[in-house]
């Protein structure tokens, strides 16, 4: 409890808080859900511009990785695949459907 509060004056400190708005559009959020209004009004003049290329670079390294993950994956698939091709005719004639080579 004492963390949460101290979490909040913060927070607080940095930010405007808002009460919690009643739309009927958005979904119910619990009783003590925050909003905050996020203007830059006491940055200095180049802490957005500097802020806004951590994030753009923040979001390029993630997104590299995310791709370079996918693509591993799928590598490591169709590797799998065809040394069971190897093996298995039936799995063969799967992975040649699919559009992956086997294996001679």
């Amino acid at each position: 409890m004492a963390t949460s509060s101290r979490t909040l004056s913060r927070s607080s400190s940095r930010q405007d808080i808002k009460s919690p708005k009643s739309s009927s559009s958005q979904p119910s959020k619990p009783a003590d859900y925050v909003y905050f209004d996020r203007i830059t009004t006491g940055f200095s003049d180049d802490a957005v511009p500097r802020a806004k290329a951590a994030q753009l670079k923040l979001e390029h390294y993630y997104k590299v990785a995310v791709d370079a993950a996918i693509e591993r994956n799928t590598r490591l698939y169709l590797i799998r695949l065809s040394y069971l091709a190897a093996d298995n005719p039936f799995i063969g004639a799967l992975s040649s459907r699919d559009g992956c080579k086997q294996t001679p």
